[in-house]
């Protein structure tokens, strides 16, 4: 079995993502705000980021442990790849919270796919990666939230049979993938 490195997995993350816009969905701040059930204020929104998501890695993303709950199915596709990047860069000496945050988040089955199905939100290489993102929490256990990883992993797999093939990171203990 191979164990994907954070790089490898970084650049298909990179690549997958390629080109995404935030396309008028619920940003960070929107977001944040929702979640203290306020309105944004719109000088702030209009300073946020909306066309390259590379400019969001970083230790900002902290500060935005609710965007996940409180974005819709555009900022989720927007905000996956820079939160699935934070923490494959910092999981081994952060102990922030989005993490798990991120983790929790690819769960095909959220409310906000029910009118936007995940299938149709995401392409095929990006649902491999957010599939190769959470064998890797699978696989980091110690640092990441295996438990929840592999529950949404087979949910990810009973949804999409077709991507349990291949370059999979291995399971620990040498577990196959869930079926």
């Amino acid at each position: 079995m191979t164990v994907i490195s954070t790089e490898d997995l970084s650049a298909r993350i990179f690549d997958a993502f390629a080109g995404v816009c935030l396309d008028g969905g619920v940003s960070l701040i929107e977001a944040e705000y929702a979640d203290r059930r306020e309105i944004a204020p719109v000088h702030l929104v209009a300073l946020e980021e909306k066309c390259d998501w590379t400019k969001l890695i970083d230790d900002r993303l902290c500060d935005y442990m609710s965007t996940f709950c409180f974005t819709d199915y555009r900022g989720f596709r927007f905000y996956i790849a820079p939160y699935m990047i934070w923490t494959l860069r910092n999981f081994r000496d952060s102990s922030a919270f989005i993490a798990d945050c991120t983790i929790y988040a690819i769960e095909p089955g959220r409310s906000m796919f029910v009118d936007h199905p995940f299938s149709e939100v995401f392409s095929p290489k990006q649902i491999k990666s957010m599939r190769d993102f959470l064998l890797f929490a699978c696989e980091n256990g110690d640092h990441l939230d295996a438990k929840v990883a592999r529950s949404n992993l087979t949910r990810l797999l009973q949804t999409f049979p077709e991507i349990q093939e291949t370059e999979q990171v291995s399971l620990s203990g040498g577990d196959k993938p869930p079926n």
